[in-house]
């Protein structure tokens, strides 16, 4: 669902999702990967970092210099 909200450009929506999501599932590193291009898109550029380290520590493989760019 968030995914789809994303693609509406209703992030705030979205991020309530994916926020929800991780709240059932702490350790999906898909959904912090999601919920930091969110916080991303909104400027919440803390926030995302944090979200980018998250899906890292939960052993998320990043599959382009893009993926990372806001984390270096």
């Amino acid at each position: 669902q968030a995914e789809a909200l994303v693609e509406q450009a209703k992030f705030d929506e979205a991020l309530d999702k994916v926020t929800t999501a991780l709240e059932l599932t702490a350790d999906n590193a898909n959904f912090h990967v999601l919920r930091g291009t969110i916080l991303q898109t909104l400027l919440r550029l803390e926030e995302a970092r944090e979200a980018y380290r998250r899906a890292i520590a939960e052993k998320f493989r990043f599959y382009s210099y893009g993926d990372v760019m806001l984390i270096l």
